[in-house]
């Protein structure tokens, strides 16, 4: 209570990077901090929420792998997850929790010759133990997480202490891909809570959704209903985000403009879409699945008639909120960057501050949108 009281002067400020896995959110919050460092924001720093990472491009400031960690066994054939202990971290009420999922513990005394070096406490598989798959696994840690919180704290303050002169903290939380964590379960919801109660933190939540799902109506339009999902459980300020647009052209062209996507404008339009691409015939079908594979198109009457029903009650969902709008990025558009992170500031209401005026200037462009759509956008009326 003392640190915290004794940086009350600093402003912590932070990003909430959330979205379904393969949206780029380790790529993004390795290209925000990479940006804030380039415009002079420079007191940022990641933070790793997820435990089954293996390997990050960015520079980890707290990485959870310090406090539990979901090993994905390299031969996945296994389907082996292991559990690790952070060796500092095993309290009696550790001991507790570990003897009551039946974890058989084994203590390794190692020398720590960083902060951020991962020498952990190995555990038996919680798999094999619990029965836990991955998905559960990274749902347990979470729960550890959320119940050692005090860890997290004193990591914080520890950045803080180590840079005393500064006005601020900047946060960029890289959070599990896995959507029940936002959708169906609390601990994140109450870290975060617990990050804005006991530390102060003003917090914006950025969700990415891949930029591709433009190109197929059906998923389009789920991934709208999830970021409407997510704006309602996390209750934070919330900029949506089309993310890997430099893939878009690569991937296929789009029936509409991409200020329609952006702006969710009129998205029964997308119905129309989606009844064609029922009713087509196999040789008309080309879009593939996961594998490369072509998608057959649905053959039964009613199976096409409910699948239709369920996007349009999705369109109408869509239109009673009306709360879900994108900004479009590719990470490595400086512009794109500065808009996302415009965004965030006015979100937070965070202005005059470092970076600030570097921001402003790349953001001046008016005809950002078109900029956009003529390098990283075809239409199929233009083919």
């Amino acid at each position: 209570m003392e640190d915290v009281q004794q940086q009350k002067h600093r402003r912590r400020l932070g990003q909430i990077v959330c979205g379904p896995p393969g949206a780029g959110k380790s790529t993004y919050c390795d290209g925000v901090s990479q940006f804030f460092n380039a415009v002079e924001r420079k007191s940022n720093y990641v933070l790793n929420l997820d435990p089954a990472s293996e390997n990050v491009s960015y520079d980890v400031a707290i990485d959870v792998r310090d406090l539990i960690d979901v090993e994905v066994s390299v031969y996945r054939r296994t389907n082996q997850v292991k559990i690790n202990l952070g060796r500092h971290l095993i309290s009696s009420i550790d001991r507790l929790v570990i003897t009551l999922l039946n974890l058989s513990t084994r203590i390794h005394e190692r020398n720590h010759t960083n902060t951020h070096t991962h020498t952990h406490t190995h555990t038996q598989s919680v798999m094999k133990e619990t029965g836990l798959g991955p998905n559960g696994s990274t749902i347990y840690c979470m729960e550890y997480l959320e119940k050692n919180f005090d860890w997290l704290k004193d990591e914080i303050l520890e950045l803080e202490r180590n840079t005393p002169g500064e006005s601020y903290t900047y946060l960029i939380v890289d959070c599990p891909g896995q959507v029940e964590l936002v959708t169906h379960h609390e601990s994140l919801e109450k870290i975060i809570k617990r990050l804005k109660e006991e530390l102060g933190f003003e917090l914006c939540a950025v969700h990415l959704v891949d930029s591709n799902f433009c190109l197929e109506p059906s998923k389009f339009l789920s991934s709208i209903v999830l970021s409407i999902s997510v704006m309602l459980r996390i209750a934070l300020p919330h900029i949506n985000v089309l993310s890997k647009l430099d893939l878009l052209e690569k991937s296929g062209a789009l029936k509409f403009d991409l200020e329609f996507y952006m702006n969710c404008i009129d998205v029964r339009g997308l119905l129309e879409q989606i009844k064609s691409s029922n009713t087509s015939g196999d040789g008309d079908n080309d879009d593939l699945d996961d594998d490369g594979d072509k998608l057959k198109p649905i053959s039964s009457k009613q199976t096409r008639h409910t699948f239709t029903s369920l996007n349009k009650a999705f369109c109408d969902i869509i239109e009673d909120f009306n709360l879900v709008s994108f900004l479009a990025m590719n990470v490595e558009d400086k512009i794109c960057m500065a808009r996302v992170a415009q965004a965030v500031d006015k979100a937070l209401g965070y202005s005059g501050g470092p970076g600030t005026k570097q921001i402003e200037t790349l953001c001046s462009s008016k005809s950002f949108i078109h900029d956009l759509q003529e390098k990283y956008v075809r239409r199929t009326d233009a083919l």
